[in-house]
């Protein structure tokens, strides 16, 4: 094989170089192979960061890492309302993952963009409530799961925070509601599913009950929440009981 010539190019101080192999031409027994060196993107942006402080006006102070003046990369802004914001900014803006603490203490951890929740996170209320899934615009928006804090949890769909689609509710006392809600309201048909591995058939409009599918619910005791609950973003209160004939007689005055 002939002589190999290599050729490099100033392209500034400080700037990394990565090399790049070519296969600039391959005729019968002859091959040539250029040899470039190019800006490595991930260390030229490494090394262009700086660390430094700044005012950001009527949004807080700022501490991290910046990139022509803005914050970008890792760092944490004081809310001048109070609470902080720690995580990822690119170009000035709180993107990427990072967590929120609000002055009320409330507490969010995970993906962001543009300083909202938006991607999959964790949402914890002061009072011991938690809800883990997906954000849209800042709301709880796909598929989540939402503990609160008296031992009960929703599997299910969201839609613009409330829950809408098809869920589960799992109450303390084993009990389970399967169905289908509508603006975070019971609506069409669902199942109430006991821990013996009883199965009632049900029918709901706007959380109250309309039918039975079966005379096994008379002989039951259940939880008078699956008949009337509005409550949205504060935990709900599963806790009192009546018997099934109490609860047909209360739905029939609605």
């Amino acid at each position: 094989m002939g002589d190999a010539e290599y050729k490099l190019t100033e392209l500034g101080e400080g700037v990394p170089l990565r090399p790049v192999l070519q296969l600039k031409n391959a005729t019968s027994g002859t091959i040539t192979l250029e040899v470039t060196f190019t800006p490595d993107p991930i260390l030229a942006f490494k090394e262009t960061l700086q660390e430094a402080t700044l005012e950001l006006g009527e949004l807080g102070r700022y501490v991290g890492e910046v990139q022509g003046g803005k914050p970008h990369g890792k760092g944490k802004v004081y809310f001048s309302v109070g609470g902080s914001y720690e995580g990822d900014f690119i170009d000035g803006e709180r993107t990427g993952t990072g967590r929120i603490k609000y002055v009320s203490g409330m507490r969010y951890d995970g993906e962001v963009l543009n300083g909202i929740h938006h991607g999959k996170g964790t949402y914890m209320w002061k009072n011991g409530d938690r809800y883990e899934g997906e954000f849209a615009n800042g709301d709880r928006d796909g598929t989540g799961i939402m503990y609160y804090n008296n031992g009960i949890r929703y599997e299910g769909q969201y839609h613009q925070g409330e829950r809408h689609g098809t869920g589960v509710l799992y109450l303390k006392n084993g009990v389970a509601y399967h169905g289908n809600y509508i603006k975070d309201k019971r609506n069409g048909g669902g199942e109430i599913v006991y821990p013996s591995g009883e199965v009632v058939s049900v029918t709901f409009k706007d959380n109250k009950i309309q039918q039975e599918a079966t005379a096994k619910l008379q002989e039951r005791t259940i939880p008078i929440d699956l008949y009337e609950c509005n409550s949205k973003w504060q935990t709900e209160d599963f806790d009192f009981e009546a018997s099934a004939n109490t609860i047909l007689e209360y739905a029939q005055k609605k």
